[in-house]
């Protein structure tokens, strides 16, 4: 209390002698003898009493210490959280919001619960769907558009077109090797002969010749401007080609064949996919803390401080970051990161998305499909019924990329209007039919600034091996930081490796509560059981795999890949297919890549043996 009394002592000393041009003080100047006498007296009141000098802010509140916390309340943080404390790690979670569940937002209060962030859970969402199993979160088939995915109509030019004129229609400015493809699907046709053979190998440096703007790619391909413009219309990646990064679209297009390879059809949370990470929240020993946005994270010696903005302070051996990048810039981060880490959390590129939706009360769409994509500034309308009927009950127009972000820069009544106005021009028969109920701005919210990280040309040869790297005490998740899956099961995967992290780093704790071979299967339970009889996962039960035949286990349905390799699971195969298990059987649906040392590989392979 003396020193920081003494500095703003000091500080008022170094105003008061340099104060001119206030009436009396260029007249009668301060001897500086005087000062230090009238400044010691000030000191003497303060220390005996002085209440006029409190800082502005809430008086600052010490919290309990714990082995870890973890900043944000999403699938990321929440994962995290409860792989720690399985490993005996005691965690406690702080969320900036006044709700659990970060980019999963289910929106409770309109009739058929929409979701506003998360939608699908894939089948090869292993981590997703073994914790839902674990905490009895029901999984149920996910809503499929009205009339089905497949059929969603299309308007171009103010027409609606049917899809099997597409190919002939006047407005189609493809190369005629493209021209049979809908315009939400030519990217994508574009990236068949893809040089990744799977999602990881974009952090390989020989990939990064890549990591330059799509429009380079589509160019040489032979696309016009015109051609371009309506490809990109509707952008996840960029808010047009010049600010996708090629590299990145490989990627998505890597994640997107291997998931493919696994059978099952979209999956989503019984009640709404927010009850997921709320069941993982109240799952963790101690409860989240909410409305609680960090501004400080400060590393000593020997643990990590975090600050709240009510001015709580909370104390901890290791700190995870579980929030996007675009939150992340607002806190303080003590001591500095490195530069070129410090310029990822700057810099990372986040797509812009605007959901709004609507309340249907009679069919809207006339002879059209209720379901469009479209080249006006609204970009995508989707019909649902959530009802059970077939009839349509909820739309949700999906905008992303520049359009979204030049809409979320309106007034909310102009914003509103201009996108209703879009909407009823293609569908001038919805007037009276259809209510806007919620406008979900993922631009302008402070703790998302956008819906997920899009990769500008150059930001992953640039960040990607280094953003994620821990700084001493602190570590990082978040789908930003996941190297194999997207979406929920990125988050989930990227909690995983923070957690696994902390776990190594503070190994005797954890080695309380369990052994080092069951802490390093943590990262292989969500898609493989261990136990005798236990029932198959996304992978196959491993118990007594050391010296099996590979592709043998009863009633689990394996690639050809896998098939054809001809394995006996040995110390070596095994050793061979943790490390890399494309290498071993090219074309294996596993998603996974490793971050195993070779003495872990064989501390894991020994928990295997019978």
């Amino acid at each position: 209390m003396l020193v920081n009394l003494r500095k703003k002592i000091q500080g008022r000393e170094a105003k008061l002698t340099s104060i001119k041009g206030i009436s009396g003080y260029n007249k009668m100047p301060i001897e500086k003898s005087q000062l230090r006498i009238f400044l010691l007296l000030l000191l003497v009141l303060c220390v005996s009493g002085c209440t006029a000098d409190k800082e502005p802010e809430q008086a600052t509140t010490i919290r309990n210490q714990s082995d870890v916390i973890v900043i944000g309340a999403g699938l990321s943080g929440l994962y995290a959280a409860m792989l720690m404390e399985d490993a005996g790690l005691s965690v406690q979670v702080l969320e900036a919001r006044d709700r659990i569940g970060g980019r999963l937002f289910t929106l409770d209060d309109i009739s058929g619960k929409p979701e506003a962030g998360g939608n699908v859970i894939a089948p090869a969402y292993s981590r997703v769907v073994n914790v839902a199993n674990r905490l009895g979160v029901e999984l149920v088939a996910a809503p499929d558009l009205v009339g089905g995915r497949r059929n969603m109509g299309l308007y171009v030019d103010g027409d609606f077109i049917e899809i099997r004129d597409w190919p002939t229609h006047p407005g189609n400015p493809f190369p005629d090797a493209l021209k049979s493809v809908p315009p939400g699907s030519v990217v994508n046709a574009t990236l068949r002969n893809n040089p990744l053979s799977k999602p990881s190998d974009w952090l390989m440096q020989e990939t990064h010749v890549y990591d330059i703007p799509l429009r380079e790619h589509l160019d040489k391909l032979g696309f016009s401007a015109n051609a371009q413009a309506l490809g990109y219309h509707v952008s996840s990646y960029g808010d047009d080609p010049d600010d996708g990064s090629l590299l990145h679209m490989y990627k998505a297009h890597a994640v997107m064949q291997q998931m493919m390879k696994l059978p099952g059809g979209l999956m989503a949370v019984a009640g709404g996919n927010q009850r997921l990470p709320e069941a993982m929240a109240a799952a963790l020993s101690e409860p989240v803390r909410l409305d609680s946005p960090v501004t400080l994270i400060e590393q000593q010696d020997a643990g990590v401080s975090v600050k709240v903005e009510d001015g709580s302070v909370f104390h901890a051996r290791f700190v995870v970051a579980a929030i996007p990048f675009t939150a992340l810039r607002s806190v303080h981060i003590k001591p500095t990161l490195p530069v070129t880490q410090q310029q990822a959390i700057d810099e990372l590129s986040y797509n812009a998305t605007l959901q709004v939706h609507l309340l249907v009360s009679e069919p809207y769409s006339g002879q059209n499909p209720p379901s469009v994509w479209s080249d006006r500034d609204i970009e995508r309308v989707m019909a649902t019924s959530k009802d059970g009927s077939g009839d349509v009950t909820n739309a949700v127009i999906w905008i992303d990329g520049s359009n979204a972000r030049r809409l979320s820069q309106l007034p909310p009544e102009d914003r509103d209007r201009v996108i209703m106005d879009d909407f009823f021009t293609m569908y001038p028969d919805a007037r009276g039919k259809v209510q806007l109920q919620r406008v979900v701005d993922w631009v302008n919210d402070p703790y998302a600034g956008g819906a997920w990280a899009d990769w500008a040309p150059g930001q992953i040869s640039e960040f990607i091996n280094v953003m994620s790297k821990p700084h001493k005490r602190l570590h990082f998740a978040g789908e930003h930081t996941a190297v194999s899956n997207p979406g929920m099961e990125g988050a989930m995967e990227s909690g995983e490796r923070a957690a696994n992290e902390v776990i190594a780093a503070a190994s005797t704790a954890a080695n309380q509560s369990a052994s080092r071979g069951e802490l390093l299967f943590a990262r292989c339970q969500a898609c493989h059981s261990i136990g005798e009889n236990e029932p198959h996962k996304t992978g196959p039960n491993l118990h007594g795999i050391i010296g099996k035949a590979s592709a043998s286990s009863v009633n689990y349905q394996y690639t050809d890949a896998l098939k054809e390799a001809k394995l006996v699971w040995d110390d070596e195969n095994l050793r061979r297919w943790i490390e890399d298990p494309s290498a071993v059987a090219p074309g294996t649906s596993m998603i996974y890549m490793n971050t195993l040392t070779s003495e872990e590989i064989g501390v894991l392979i020994d928990y295997l043996r019978p």
